[in-house]
């Protein structure tokens, strides 16, 4: 698969060269030629292409970990939105842990670009539901990590000086139970 090279360039360059960067042949913005092939390969049909799929899904993660907010706001509702869509089709736990991992990197890139996403598309609850039923599947300690980390940005949304946005309604009454599934 050529997922993981394309990973690795987005992790170990400087984030500025992948989300300045454009493919001189084609004039097509880096970023934009990564969530082509993201697109792609993350809704191969069948049981045999979910490895792919999986690495398409570590591809997203890989540029949400590595952004700073707000470079990469514009591809989150989109990477969101296929990501949600391939969930319930997920057929191994390799796939199901990808998508986890990719979606707490997002959190963790921005709890507010990313739930003011899940609002506009109407599945904040449900998406926090399908998140946590599911959380059981992450194991590695890198992958807890970025849960973690994702969750603390939540919690941190959730403590927001007066002012400031926190979190929506649909979320906010569910936060004693997330609180439960860490302990």
């Amino acid at each position: 698969s050529f997922l993981p090279p394309l990973q690795s360039f987005i992790a170990r360059g400087p984030p500025e060269a992948f989300l300045a960067g454009v493919w001189a042949e084609v004039g097509r913005p880096y970023p934009d030629l990564v969530y082509g092939v993201f697109a792609k390969v993350i809704h191969m049909p069948g049981l045999g292409s979910e490895k792919d799929c999986a690495a398409a899904a570590r591809l997203a993660a890989a540029v949400y970990e590595n952004a700073r907010a707000p470079a990469a706001d514009s591809w989150l509702p989109q990477y969101l939105r296929e990501l949600w869509r391939r969930m319930p089709s997920a057929e191994t736990t390799t796939l199901r842990r990808s998508i986890l991992c990719a979606v707490a990197a997002m959190l963790w890139y921005s709890s507010e670009a990313f739930l003011r996403c899940t609002e506009e598309q109407q599945c904040t609850q449900q998406f926090f539901q399908v998140w946590l039923q599911g959380i059981d599947v992450v194991r590695r300690l890198r992958d807890r990590r970025l849960v973690v980390l994702g969750l603390v940005r939540l919690f941190e949304l959730g403590c927001a000086q007066a002012g400031a946005p926190g979190l929506p309604a649909s979320l906010g009454a569910g936060l004693p139970l997330l609180v439960r599934q860490l302990a």
